[in-house]
C-alpha cells in the first residue's frame, strides 16, 4: 500500500487531520508514514482499530503504535505514570520513535513504572 493510501485510511479513521502543517510533530508523523509504505491494507486497518480500542490519542502517538503493531509481537516498558487533564491515570510507554501514553485501564492491572508489557497484535492488547 502506498503512503498516500495509508494516510487516507488514517484520516478516515480520525487519527490524522486532513492537512498536516509543517511542525516537528507532523514531520515525525510523515517520517513514520513513509516507513509504513507497502503495508498490507487489512493489517493496517487492524492496527488502526487496535489503537482506537486502546484509546490512544494524538497523531504521533497513534502512528508510533500502528508501526509497532505492524512489526508484530513486542515488549515495551512503562516509563512513568502521568495524570491526564481529566484526572485519569496514563501509563507512558517508550518506543524508539517516542512516547505513547495509554489510559491505565487499557492495560493489565497492577502496572507501575518499570513494568514490562508484551504486546500481542493478534489480540490487540498488552499483557
Amino acid at each position: 500500500m502506498a503512503v498516500d493510501q495509508a494516510r487516507r485510511l488514517l484520516v478516515e479513521a480520525g487519527v490524522l487531520p486532513e492537512t498536516m502543517r509543517e511542525s516537528v510533530t507532523f514531520n515525525k508523523v510523515r517520517e513514520i508514514l513513509r516507513e509504513l509504505d507497502n503495508s498490507d491494507e487489512f493489517r493496517l486497518r487492524e492496527a488502526i482499530a487496535a489503537a482506537a480500542k486502546l484509546r490512544i490519542r494524538g497523531p504521533l502517538q497513534s502512528v508510533i503504535f500502528i508501526k509497532q503493531h505492524l512489526a508484530g509481537e513486542h515488549e515495551v516498558e512503562v516509563d512513568r505514570i502521568d495524570e491526564s487533564e481529566d484526572g485519569k491515570r496514563l501509563a507512558v510507554l517508550i518506543y524508539p520513535e517516542g512516547e505513547v501514553p495509554l489510559p491505565a485501564e487499557s492495560l493489565p492491572s497492577q502496572i507501575d513504572v518499570g513494568t514490562r508489557l508484551l504486546y500481542d497484535p493478534s489480540e490487540g492488547r498488552y499483557s
